[in-house]
């Protein structure tokens, strides 16, 4: 029979480097510095799903990846002839 705690076996799990293969995911005030908007932009966005989140029950969750790739394909061609 195992001894570990579960504690002590998550320990192991994430000294391992299988968690940091999970990614970071960031907050709404986090996503609203990065972009230089007001977290309630962030709000009116995902309520309109106009940016990627995801939801760990009520919260809001953002892939910093995911967020850099919208802003990429999101941009605006300021070339204008």
């Amino acid at each position: 029979m195992n001894n570990r705690s579960g504690i002590s076996a998550f320990q192991d799990w994430n000294v391992n480097g299988l968690a940091a293969a999970w990614p970071q995911y960031l907050k709404v005030e986090e996503v609203a510095t990065m972009l230089r908007i007001r977290p309630s932009t962030v709000y009116q966005m995902v309520h309109k799903k106009r940016i990627p989140f995801r939801k760990a029950g009520r919260q809001l969750l953002f892939d910093p990846q995911e967020i850099d790739a919208w802003t990429k394909n999101s941009a605006v061609d300021g070339d204008r002839d």
